[in-house]
């Protein structure tokens, strides 16, 4: 492993999701593009608990 990365000490974000049947095609697999915003939830609930704020960040043009 890379030096640079032993040096740190990293924290796992993790986020639980519930698909609804919305978010299925007609095959029950997620649809693709639902995926972005599954990304995006967890993007924003990991900047939350690294105790930023949406709005916040917004407001200083981040």
């Amino acid at each position: 492993m890379c030096s640079i990365l032993n040096n740190r000490d990293f924290k796992v974000h993790t986020l639980s999701i519930r698909v609804y049947y919305e978010d299925t095609d007609a095959g029950g697999i997620v649809y693709y593009a639902n995926y972005l915003k599954f990304a995006e939830r967890a993007r924003t609930e990991w900047l939350r608990d690294l105790g930023f704020e949406q709005d916040e960040l917004l407001e200083q043009n981040i």
